[in-house]
């Protein structure tokens, strides 16, 4: 059985944009294993967090194109590939790279912390919650076993 997932994000006009997946389940399992499997739930929730992900980013990009001095706006440098890692799955993603603007001759772009920084709060709260009470293998695989890690496994 083929499950569709329909997911709408707000554009920056307010029109909605609907994304669409699907996940392959079985039609008729046993009684033990009806519903969704870990691994089917650890797909659906990998797919929503790389969808909502790569919506915010083209979000992000579309804010910083603008000089923060003058408001102008900048000419894109071209764009580098970065993995945003969160509890729900890394993410594989583009980010859009601004040139500095002629209004001044410091960089106006994103301070370097921002830029580097690709891991989400929570996941760095829970590492370090793990790393305080647990051996760091034990701590990998429970990890592991509960929460989806790699990129997107939904057909789009």
């Amino acid at each position: 059985m083929k499950l569709q997932l329909s997911l709408s994000l707000p554009s920056e006009t307010g029109k909605t944009q609907p994304t669409q997946g699907h996940i392959d389940i079985a039609d008729c399992p046993d009684l033990a294993v009806m519903g969704l499997s870990l691994a089917d739930s650890k797909a659906v929730l990998r797919w929503i967090q790389s969808t909502v992900v790569n919506h915010q980013i083209q979000a992000l990009d579309v804010k910083h194109r603008n000089c923060p001095i003058c408001g102008s706006a900048r000419e894109l440098k071209g764009y580098r590939c970065v993995r945003y890692r969160s509890l729900f799955g890394d993410v594989n993603t583009r980010v859009a790279r601004w040139r500095t603007c002629c209004c001044n001759g410091e960089r106006s772009g994103r301070p370097a912390a921002v830029r580097q920084s690709w891991i989400n709060a929570e996941m760095q709260y829970i590492h370090a919650e793990l790393a305080a009470t647990v051996p760091y293998a034990r701590a990998i695989q429970l990890l592991k076993l509960v929460l989806p890690t790699g990129t997107t496994a939904i057909s789009t």
